[in-house]
Parts: C-alpha cells; structure tokens; sequence
C-alpha cells in the first residue's frame, strides 16, 4: 500500500508541476503586437493609408484593371474604336479597290455594316521567283 501512496503522490506532484501558470490578467490588442515589430515601417504607413478606406484599394484595383485593358495585348480601345485599316463597305461606298487592280464589291441594296482590309503578295514572292540572298561562303576577313 505504500507503494501506491507514493505512486499516487509521484503523479500528483508530476501534474502539478505540468500545469502551466495562469497567465497574465493583461490584454494585449493586435495593434500593438502589430507595433512592435522591427522593419515593418511601410507596412504601417500602408495599413495607416487605407485604414477606414477600404474604397481607395477599389479604385487603385480598378484603375490597374482598366490599363491593362487599354494596354498591350488586349488593346480594347484599338479594337472597338480604331478602324485597324480596315475600309467600311456599305450603301454609301459599295465598292473598294486596291492599287495592284482588285476591286471588291457590294451590292448597295443588301450592304450592311462589312469592312475589308485589302493587301497582296507581290507576283514573284508568290511564283517563288524571288530568292534571298545566300549568304558569303568565305571565311572571315578573307574574299
């Protein structure tokens, strides 16, 4: 029995000494854990900046949104607005002709809205006549 007396007192003083200390009574608010951290001054004048502004990330997202629409590769602007030298077709120009002699035309009855960009190939590009030139054989500083 006495053997289980000093068990029992071993595990009580074993959990005693496990249970960790009450901490503490004082509160400690996110902003100044926040404050104390080193290096971290444009993180606060960031957050300092959009605090209880919340609409001014939207505009700066939006406006980011917008140039990249406008910008390079998407190009809306130039794609909605531009013409891109494309030529309208319709009732009050049914026709368009190109300086090598196509003409492209429409019947001015049923033209709707049709725009055309007209270009060629120049005939011996398209024969295959026309050959590069081929490149020097000799070696270096040596004709």
């Amino acid at each position: 029995m006495t053997d289980e007396v000093t068990t029992q007192e071993a595990i009580q003083s074993t959990e005693a000494s496990s249970t960790p200390e009450a901490p503490a009574s004082s509160v400690v608010s996110l902003s100044e854990v926040g404050s104390h951290r080193q290096g971290s001054a444009f993180l606060d004048r960031l957050t300092g900046l959009f605090a209880d502004r919340g609409w001014l990330a939207g505009v700066i997202i939006g406006a980011l949104l917008l140039a990249f629409l406008f910008l390079p590769p998407v190009s809306l602007g130039a794609r909605l607005g531009g013409d891109n030298g494309y030529t309208a077709i319709n009732a009050e120009m049914p026709a368009v002709s190109h300086p090598d002699g196509l003409t492209v035309s429409v019947d001015p009855a049923v033209a709707g809205n049709l725009r055309v960009k007209l270009s060629s190939v120049p005939r011996a590009d398209f024969m295959g006549e026309a050959h590069p030139q081929k490149p020097s054989l000799h070696p270096r500083g040596q004709r």
